[in-house]
């Protein structure tokens, strides 16, 4: 009896410490599983987070870059405006004052300028002395026969003729017109062989212009004719080019007095005065 009860004795004490080791085995498994699990999921979130910071500050970072981008451009093109202005001022200034400190009288002193009324207002604004200029009123290229032997008188070193605008009423083609011219040229270049002779283009009218006189349509084709005259004649031929509307009289055809240093500056340009 003794000897079973010692039996059981000694299986109790073996098993009683084995259980205690499995259950204390079966807690740290289970918690470490839990904290494993716990852990795991914390450093999940953390990365989800982590990356959803890095997307703001890049979506935020490129956001401020754009509205840096567009206040630069605007910044640059607010200064380019105030530049360029700047610079068409200077310019504007520039030639102002070029053409307050140009004595044109003395400049074309040994110049005629012919023409009608538009180059009449040369002497009228008192620009340039009656001495360079031989032009009237409703001037054509065939009443200007009649001023070759003023002009013969002057014996100037260089004609400019200025003809056409009254031409445009008078011809209903441009070949009856450059035929007449032809006829004005050949007398003057008779007469004053030493002188070299210039022809300007035809100078445009405004539309308010063109309303009232259709034929002033015709400008543009007696250009070209009259080009084609001083090539085949060996003269130079001056393109004047146009004027900004701003330098016209109301009447769309004359010029205003601050137009003339503008068509005689580029008058003695190409005559290289």
């Amino acid at each position: 009896m003794k000897k079973r009860l010692n039996k059981k004795k000694v299986i109790m004490v073996i098993l009683i410490p084995l259980v205690v080791v499995f259950t204390l085995l079966t807690v740290i498994i289970v918690e470490g599983k839990k904290h494993g699990n716990s852990s795991e999921e914390v450093t999940n979130n953390k990365e989800s987070d982590d990356k959803h910071d890095i997307n703001e500050n890049i979506k935020n970072g490129v956001s401020d870059i754009k509205k840096l981008e567009v206040k630069s451009i605007e910044k640059i093109q607010v200064e380019i405006n105030s530049i360029q202005s700047k610079n068409q001022e200077d310019k504007s200034n520039i030639n102002n004052e070029r053409s307050k400190k140009i004595d044109y009288a003395t400049l074309f002193e040994n110049i005629v300028i012919m023409g009608d009324s538009r180059s009449e207002s040369l002497t009228e604004y008192g620009i340039l002395s009656s001495s360079s200029v031989v032009a009237y009123k409703g001037r054509t290229t065939v009443k200007a026969k009649d001023d070759v032997s003023t002009i013969v008188n002057l014996v100037p070193s260089k004609i400019i003729m200025t003809y056409g605008m009254n031409d445009l009423e008078l011809y209903a083609n441009a070949q009856d017109f450059v035929k007449s011219y032809e006829i004005l040229i050949e007398d003057v270049k008779n007469k004053l062989p030493n002188s070299k002779i210039y022809v300007t283009s035809i100078l445009p009218v405004q539309q308010n212009a063109i309303e009232k006189e259709p034929k002033f349509n015709n400008l543009e084709d007696f250009n070209i004719a009259l080009e084609r005259l001083c090539s085949d004649l060996q003269i130079e031929f001056m393109n004047v080019g146009t004027l900004n509307s701003k330098y016209y009289e109301p009447d769309g055809i004359h010029f205003r007095a601050d137009a003339y240093p503008i068509l005689l500056n580029l008058m003695a340009k190409k005559a290289n005065l």
